[in-house]
C-alpha cells in the first residue's frame, strides 16, 4: 500500500472534475497524496486498503481532506466517521459549491470542531494548498544544532521530527577548512530559518561550533527548543510534543481578512496556524484540545454575553495557552473582561489598532495592516521565548 502521501482525498465521484484541478495544483505544490483511482489496485480489497490508507493519516499526522458538497455519498461520510474515530489531527472540510444552510444536519455534527474552506467551481484552490502547507508544516524547516560526533542519536531525532512532517536540517562541512568562512556560511543560513532545536549531549556541551551556534542563535531572538538526546525515548518525546505546541498556533476572530493575513505571516515564521471557527467555544472551552497549542483570540467587535462568558471561562482555563488581542475599538468595549486576564507569567491582553486616535501605553496603533501583523508577530515570538527559554 502506498504510504508516501501527505494528503488523503474523500469525495464523490460527481466531484471528479473539481478533484482532478486539486490534483494539478498538488502536483505543483509539491504535496503527495492518496486518492482511490491510483492507489487501489485490482485485487485489492477495497475497504481494508482506505481503512489502511486513513489509518496512516492518523499515525503519522498527515491530512485528511474531505470535499463536501451536495454530492457527498454516505460511503464519504463514512471515510470521514472512520478518520474522526482514528483521533485525526488534520482534519480539513472543503465545501464545493454549498452554502452553509445545506450542509446536512450530520456532516455539520460531525464537522463542528472543524474550520473548513469554502470554494466554488472554477475558483483558485491557493487557500486550501496554503492551509495544507500549514497543516502539515511543510514551511517548517528546522535548523538542528548538534555534535557530529552524535550522528546517529541526531539522525534518530531528524527521523521523528520527517515522521512529524518537519524538514530538518543538518551541516557538516568537509568541504571548507578555513573557521571562520565556515561559520560565516552557518550564520548566513541561521539567519534565514525561523526554528531551531538545540540537540544536548555531552559531545555537545564540548563542541565550540555548537557553542557558536546557539550564542547566535540567542541573539536573533529565535525560537529555540532544547532537546537531551542523550535521555530516553519518552523525554525525547516529551520535548518534541513541546516543540509541536510551540510551533501550532490556532486563531479565531470573525474578520476572515485580517485572520489570513496574520495566518500568512506566521506560517511565514514557520507556525502551523489553524482557523477556529467563529464558535469554536462552544466546544473547544470543555476539551483539552487548547494545549495542542496556541491560541490567539482577535477581539475585534463587542462580545455577546454568550462569547463574553465562553472565551472568559477558556482563556482562564488555558491562560497559559491563550492570547487575547483586541484589534478594534468596539473591541475596546470587551476591555472589562481582559483588563484583569492575565497568565501565570504575567503576560496581559494586549491592543493593537487600525488608524485609531486612541493611543497609550497599553494601546499601540498602526497605519497599515501589514505593520499591525508584524508586531503582533515580533511580540508573539517575543512572548514565546521568553515563556520557554526564560
Amino acid at each position: 500500500m502506498n504510504t508516501e502521501f501527505d494528503v488523503f482525498l474523500s469525495y464523490s465521484r460527481k466531484d471528479y472534475q473539481f478533484v482532478c484541478q486539486l490534483e494539478e495544483e498538488f502536483n505543483n505544490a509539491g504535496i503527495s497524496y492518496w486518492i482511490d483511482r491510483k492507489d487501489i489496485m485490482a485485487g485489492m480489497e477495497i475497504v481494508k486498503t482506505i481503512a489502511g490508507a486513513i489509518d496512516d493519516v492518523s499515525n503519522n499526522a498527515k491530512v485528511f481532506l474531505c470535499v463536501i458538497s451536495k454530492n457527498t455519498s454516505p460511503f464519504s461520510i463514512k471515510e470521514l466517521e472512520y478518520a474522526l474515530n482514528a483521533e485525526t489531527r488534520y482534519i480539513l472540510p472543503v465545501y464545493l459549491d454549498i452554502e452553509e444552510h445545506e450542509i446536512p444536519p450530520m456532516l455539520k455534527l460531525l464537522l463542528w470542531d472543524y474550520n473548513g474552506i469554502h470554494i466554488k467551481s472554477g475558483d483558485s484552490p491557493d487557500k486550501i494548498i496554503d492551509r495544507i502547507h500549514s497543516m502539515l508544516g511543510l514551511n517548517a524547516w528546522v535548523f538542528l544544532s548538534h555534535s557530529n560526533k552524535d550522528f546517529n542519536k541526531v539522525k534518530d531525532l531528524r527521523n521523528k521530527l520527517e515522521t512529524r512532517s518537519y524538514k530538518p536540517l543538518l551541516f557538516f562541512l568537509k568541504c571548507l577548512d578555513d573557521d571562520d568562512e565556515i561559520f560565516e556560511l552557518i550564520k548566513r543560513e541561521i539567519s534565514v530559518r525561523d526554528r531551531f532545536i538545540l540537540c544536548r549531549s555531552k559531545n555537545s556541551l564540548q563542541s565550540k561550533w555548537v557553542e557558536k551556534e546557539i550564542n547566535y542563535i540567542k541573539s536573533l531572538g529565535r525560537p529555540y527548543e532544547i532537546i537531551n538526546i542523550d535521555g530516553p525515548d519518552t523525554e525525547i518525546n516529551d520535548a518534541l510534543n513541546r516543540f509541536d505546541r510551540r510551533s501550532t498556533i490556532y486563531i479565531w476572530s470573525t474578520d476572515n481578512v485580517f485572520n489570513q493575513i496574520l495566518a500568512r505571516e506566521l506560517i511565514h515564521k514557520s507556525f502551523r496556524v489553524s482557523l477556529l471557527p467563529v464558535d469554536f467555544y462552544k466546544t473547544y472551552q470543555v476539551t483539552d484540545k487548547a494545549k495542542n497549542g496556541y491560541s490567539i483570540l482577535l477581539i475585534d467587535k463587542k462580545l455577546s454575553a454568550e462569547e463574553a462568558d465562553a472565551i472568559d471561562l477558556y482563556a482562564k482555563r488555558f491562560c497559559d495557552y491563550v492570547y487575547p488581542i483586541v484589534v478594534t475599538e468596539e473591541g475596546l468595549e470587551n476591555w472589562e473582561l481582559f483588563k484583569e486576564l492575565q497568565n501565570s507569567y504575567g503576560i496581559m491582553t494586549r491592543t493593537y489598532l487600525l488608524n485609531s486616535t486612541k493611543s497609550n501605553e497599553c494601546i499601540k496603533c498602526f497605519q497599515t495592516n501589514e505593520e499591525r501583523v508584524s508586531a503582533i508577530v515580533k511580540h508573539f515570538i517575543e512572548l514565546d521565548n521568553y515563556i520557554n527559554n526564560h
